[in-house]
């Protein structure tokens, strides 16, 4: 399944962005959907996995302040912001439940 990125940034970083993308990577005021579940409208950048983490890792040095989303599957499906594990090596994955939850 094709999974699209996306990143949301401050105008500092904007900047920093506009210099490695494409003007026509900007997606004005697309619907999202935070990690608190809200309904949101962001300017996304659209790009690959590999400048999302690039962006991780310049982070500090460069003073940057964004947030990731992605779409997973094809165009018209949800925008939602994507965890901190996703893509930043320091965050650990959250741990699978091993307790069952019963089917009604």
């Amino acid at each position: 399944m094709t999974t699209t990125w996306f990143v949301s940034c401050n105008s500092s970083t904007n900047d920093k962005i506009r210099q490695n993308l494409p003007e026509e990577n900007i997606q004005r005021g697309m619907t999202c959907i935070d990690l608190q579940k809200r309904q949101i409208k962001l300017d996304l950048w659209e790009c690959d996995f590999k400048f999302v983490q690039e962006l991780q890792s310049n982070k500090k040095n460069w003073k940057l302040s964004f947030r990731v989303f992605r779409r997973v599957g094809p165009y018209g499906r949800s925008i939602r912001e994507a965890p901190a594990w996703l893509y930043d090596e320091s965050v650990p994955a959250p741990k699978k439940s091993k307790t069952k939850v019963p089917r009604k």
